[in-house]
């Protein structure tokens, strides 16, 4: 057999092309293993920790959100939906292919998809704040969740004024509530939608399909749309007692949720017993509206009220609110009265007057952030591969306390030829990692007695930051 010139170029032209592919990833899978093999060397796992965190989250919420326990049914949309797609494309079809209610996977098949999903999942739901969260709670931390069961009291609960015992309560789950409650809630109402919602709505209306097909009149299952219709309205109510914001029209929102969700479910249990009391479906729909309209009606009737009485229908829940806002801010303190009239004090007096104020000169902050910064440069010394990055405030047991963060910096006697090297290898962290400076006597405070550790690597972090920099 003899080849063509044309041919020759074209086989060549597809080798090359193999081979620029084939260099690409090579490249890709090279530098990025030189970047985790380079971050482990350099943190050790500290680099590896917050991937611990993320695989954990995700799988205990892929877990949730994704894997079946039905494993008598042991339905799959996906893989029904990928069968009867390739079926349609081979020119096979028939009317019993589309019915999802005979679908039934193999037990092995089916035990191995649901473990791909909560594999794939993983990744598609990783969380390191959850996982960082899960983790802790099974060491032993306190979470708060312990605390959750008295917040679905709280839209019932009429406060008095200067009651915080509303934001109290939020308070001691607040961890819980911020780092556990919002994602778990999230892989809970993707499981509704996904392996209930959608797997009975591929029933319903797949079943409609195949008796079209097979008798000409489309049959549909009005109990399940209606079951389906009043677990979205009970989910929808449960989420209202959690709500970011609660106020005197909670409570009716949560009632009329749940009571629409049990007239769906009192129609949807007639229905699937063949009952026909209620069966018009005018009468349905309007006992639904009339609901909704009696809802809508108290809500705008109990915002006219508020609107002209303010202070006893939202003060009580504006007080809760400044009460969480200042236990986040850390502004939990007591406000005490001082008089800034001009007064005459005569020498005699400053001594008894700075001992009755004591307490408040220590707490005033003298030193600013210039002041601050301009004292602790000294503590740099000489030493020329240090300076600072930024400083911030820190508050510590009542007291104020500037923090400088130092970063490294390469010397001037480095080559050009020593540049990398250098700063991926030699230059990489502070060991000290930062100074402190009281921000009410301007004394330079042992770092050491407020952070264990202390190594700061390049600086902080950011967009424009050093590590960025260095490492981008």
């Amino acid at each position: 057999m003899t080849y063509t010139p044309r041919r020759t170029r074209r086989t060549i032209t597809s080798a090359l092309a193999i081979l620029l592919v084939l260099a690409i990833f090579l490249t890709i899978f090279v530098s990025s293993f030189l970047n985790i093999w380079l971050n482990i060397l350099e943190f050790g796992d500290l680099f590896i920790r917050p991937f611990y965190f993320l695989m954990v989250g995700g799988l205990v919420l892929a877990f949730i959100a994704l894997f079946r326990f039905d494993f008598v049914s042991r339905k799959s949309v996906f893989i029904w939906a990928l069968r009867t797609f390739l079926v349609l494309i081979r020119g096979g079809f028939s009317p019993r292919l589309l019915d999802f209610e005979r679908f039934k996977l193999p037990l092995q098949t089916f035990v191995v998809w649901q473990v791909t999903k909560v594999l794939i999942g993983t990744i598609l739901f990783a969380n390191s704040l959850f996982g960082l969260t899960v983790v802790a709670m099974t060491s032993g931390w306190q979470s708060g969740i312990e605390n959750i069961p008295r917040l679905f009291l709280l839209p019932f609960t009429i406060f008095g004024r200067g009651d915080i015992s509303g934001a109290q309560a939020v308070i001691e789950s607040s961890p819980a509530l911020m780092l556990l409650i919002p994602p778990l809630f999230s892989a809970i109402g993707i499981r509704l939608f996904l392996l209930v919602g959608l797997t009975n709505i591929l029933k319903v209306f797949a079943k409609a399909l195949v008796s079209f097909g097979e008798t000409g009149t489309i049959t549909i299952k009005a109990s399940t749309i209606e079951f389906l219709a009043s677990l979205g309205l009970a989910w929808t109510g449960f989420n209202l007692f959690l709500a970011t914001s609660i106020d005197y029209n909670t409570r009716v929102l949560i009632v009329s949720a749940f009571a629409a969700a049990a007239i769906l479910a009192l129609f949807g249990f007639l229905d699937l017993r063949g009952k026909r009391f209620l069966n018009n479906i005018y009468l349905r729909v309007g006992l639904l509206v009339i609901l909704a309209l009696a809802t809508a009606s108290l809500v705008t009737v109990q915002n006219t009220i508020a609107d002209a009485q303010k202070l006893e229908y939202k003060g009580p829940y504006v007080l809760q609110e400044i009460a969480i806002n200042r236990y986040l801010a850390d502004l939990d303190v007591k406000i005490l009265p001082y008089n800034f009239s001009t007064l005459t004090v005569s020498a005699s007096e400053i001594p008894n007057i700075i001992n009755e104020n004591r307490e408040l000169l220590k707490r005033t902050r003298l030193w600013d952030w210039g002041a601050a910064f301009a004292k602790l440069r000294p503590e740099i010394g000489l030493i020329p591969y240090v300076d600072f990055e930024d400083s911030d405030i820190l508050r510590f047991n009542g007291s104020l306390f500037w923090s400088a963060s130092m970063k490294p910096v390469l010397p001037p006697t480095v080559t050009a030829a020593d540049v990398w090297y250098n700063r991926h290898l030699v230059y990489t962290h502070i060991p000290q990692g930062f100074l402190m400076l009281d921000a009410h006597t301007g004394e330079v405070v042992d770092s050491s007695k407020f952070f264990a550790e202390r190594r700061i690597y390049y600086g902080e972090g950011g967009p424009r930051s050093l590590f960025s920099a260095t490492w981008a």
